[in-house]
């Protein structure tokens, strides 16, 4: 697969409009959902791998109907801003931190000046 270009507005809310559409449940899940889809675009996949539990990572794809890495940039200009990518970036290879659980989410999660 070739490089992912930033995902429009139009296709951001077609993927929201459909995942709201089809939901049922707890209304939070999406919302949170939504929101990683959101922050992602923003950010890149990598960095919402990061701040999220493998399964929550799937279970928001499978919400939205979307691979991430389908839809969002590996990263963006912003990844940097994510404490969980400049912590991979130190520690090695981002698959292995990844699947060595290097780099804890309560960490991961910070966001700091550009």
């Amino acid at each position: 697969m070739g490089k992912v270009k930033r995902m429009s507005d139009e296709k951001l809310l077609e993927i929201i409009a459909k995942a709201v559409e089809e939901f049922e449940g707890d209304c939070t899940v999406l919302e949170s959902a939504i929101g990683a889809l959101v922050f992602g675009r923003e950010v890149g996949w990598q960095a919402i791998r990061l701040i999220h539990a493998g399964r929550t990572f799937k279970r928001y794809e499978q919400i939205l109907g979307i691979k991430f890495r389908e839809v969002l940039q590996e990263r963006t200009d912003t990844s940097r801003r994510v404490t969980g990518i400049r912590m991979a970036d130190s520690l090695g290879k981002f698959w292995q931190v990844v699947t060595a659980g290097m780099v804890p989410a309560s960490k991961a999660k910070i966001v700091t000046g550009s």
